[in-house]
């Protein structure tokens, strides 16, 4: 099997990509929706969906946490009683939840786009270079984000993990940069030898 261009590799890693994106994108849009749903239920004491999206200042978790005036939530899968995610409501857990799940679901879309446009006949495509430079942008962006929400909503002390991930990033996204200068030269190179023949 060939490694670009249509029924190739990087036609079912675009196929997988998509997957994951939807996955995360559904994972996006209903963590949004539970945080209103809670939030709605516990300003007018409602119970909309409330064995779903629960919000309150108790919950089991196995061990108790220090403090008094914890609100608490925990949402399920729809239909069943799998617990999607949990934790301390509040506008800092908030603000970091959707912080991650908005880079995941916007990471696996342009490496969708990226494998997708791959799979095309042309190997120095304008759409992968568009979307390669997004990539990178992304990755390069989302450290400081990172490094913010870090020290806001948890310590203001950068531990060792935290320096990693924000590394692997960084690293990641100036890789990716400087291959898309390579492919915008490999375009430039194509267009001219088109113009020749």
């Amino acid at each position: 099997m060939k490694l670009l261009g249509k029924k190739s590799i990087s036609t079912a890693i675009s196929y997988v990509l998509f997957f994951l994106f939807i996955f995360f994108a559904f994972h996006f849009i209903y963590e949004l929706f539970g945080y209103g749903i809670s939030y709605y239920n516990l300003k007018t004491g409602s119970h909309i969906f409330s064995e779903t999206f629960y919000a309150g200042d108790t919950i089991s978790w196995g061990e108790s946490i220090p403090g008094k005036d914890h609100l608490f939530f925990r949402f399920k899968y729809p239909f069943t009683d799998t617990q999607m995610l949990t934790g301390l409501f509040n506008f800092k857990m908030f603000l970091n939840n959707l912080l991650q799940i908005t880079f995941v679901t916007l990471f696996f879309f342009s490496t969708y786009k990226i494998f997708n446009g791959m799979s095309k006949n042309v190997l120095f495509n304008p759409e992968v270079i568009k979307w390669l430079k997004r990539f990178s942008l992304l990755n390069i962006i989302y450290v400081p984000l990172l490094i913010l929400n870090w020290v806001y909503n948890f310590t203001p002390q950068l531990n060792l993990s935290i320096l990693l991930t924000s590394f692997t990033f960084l690293f990641l996204g100036t890789m990716v940069y400087f291959i898309v200068e390579f492919f915008k030269k490999g375009l430039e190179l194509q267009q001219q030898a088109d113009l020749t023949i």
